[in-house]
């Protein structure tokens, strides 16, 4: 389909497709044989929440680090998903950790030990830590770390 992915009107990303029941380059003659219960072509929508493409996902538990991006909000907002248990905390950085400075120090204020954790299904989450969701005093840029528990991030906002 030349269209591409497209929003459907209740909110959902899709990508139109043919469903076959038999493989396309299956010929003809042949297809009764191999696919005897073979139904007609259908056209059908593949559907994805949005922002919800692809992700990181943790099993356990894991953390990986955003680089550097410009802030252009006063809030950090994230799209989200746990497992029952499972949750996100995130902390901000000045600058991302280079091989010199691996552990360098979170924030003040945005560390992950005040970070309040996330859990559910959420679409369009703000993060707080202690309740506070305004990062208009990190500066300009931030690098931005992620840990999680059996969960999967799929699109951040800042």
């Amino acid at each position: 389909w030349r269209n591409g992915m497209v929003q459907l009107p209740d909110g959902y990303w899709a990508v139109p497709y043919q469903a076959r029941s038999s493989l396309h380059t299956t010929p003809d003659q042949y297809k009764q044989d191999l696919f005897p219960e073979m139904q007609p072509v259908q056209n059908r929508w593949a559907r994805w929440r949005p922002h919800r493409f692809c992700g990181v996902e943790a099993e356990t538990e894991g953390r990986f680090t955003i680089p550097t991006v410009y802030r252009r909000e006063n809030e950090l907002r994230l799209n989200y998903r746990c497992a029952p248990g499972g949750w996100i905390q995130v902390e901000l950085l000045r600058y991302i950790p280079t091989m010199q400075a691996v552990d360098a120090n979170p924030l003040t204020d945005y560390s992950f030990e005040v970070c309040d954790r996330l859990v559910g299904d959420e679409e369009d989450r703000v993060v707080t830590w202690n309740g506070s969701s305004d990062i208009s005093k990190v500066g300009e840029m931030t690098a931005i770390r992620v840990r999680m528990f059996q969960a999967k991030l799929f699109a951040y906002k800042v």
